[in-house]
């Protein structure tokens, strides 16, 4: 069976004012970003004293399971060099 093709973009990460550009994958049917767990790392890495936030918030997958998330940070991205959006990770 044929794997199915996966899209990346980067990103230009902004948090305190320091900027990373960082690979993401693109899944154009989610409605939230999401971090896996093991890149939760990577970004304390790339932004030492970044904070993880509590949630609250559920994910609904299309088996129907629900994920409580581990946590949020919100960080802003960079498009065109102009255009900045703050935008919520779990």
């Amino acid at each position: 069976k044929k794997s199915a093709t996966k899209f990346f973009a980067h990103l230009h990460l902004v948090y305190k004012g320091k900027t990373k550009l960082v690979r993401a994958q693109i899944d154009s049917a989610c409605t939230c970003n999401t971090v896996p767990e093991t890149g939760v790392g990577s970004l304390h890495k790339l932004f030492p004293g970044i904070k993880i936030s509590k949630s609250k918030a559920l994910i609904g997958t299309y088996g129907n399971q629900i994920l409580h998330p581990k946590g949020q940070i919100t960080l802003c991205w960079k498009k065109e060099r102009k255009i900045s959006f703050n935008s919520n990770f779990f």
